[in-house]
């Protein structure tokens, strides 16, 4: 199953597996240790219709987010000149 919106605790997982799931995904960083999978608890990353090949690539390497904030420190330092 998967969360809605990705949001999910401890109480949420222990309702899921009282409901008969053995596996659930919620959105990577939100509600998922970093690093920790558990069956209940799977991370997952979200892909929309305007999510390029190379951006489906780095999520699925784990490097989105560490790309991401590198490419909006390089915009901020552009802007101050």
């Amino acid at each position: 199953m998967a969360y809605p919106y990705g949001r999910h605790d401890e109480t949420t997982m222990a309702a899921a597996s009282r409901a008969g799931f053995r596996i659930a995904c919620g959105v990577n960083g939100v509600g998922v240790e970093a690093g920790r999978w558990r069956a209940l608890s799977v991370p997952r990353e979200p892909v929309f219709p305007s999510t390029t090949p190379a951006r489906v690539r780095l999520k699925a390497a784990g490097l989105y987010g560490p790309a991401q904030a590198v490419s909006v420190g390089l915009g901020r330092r552009r802007r101050r000149g």
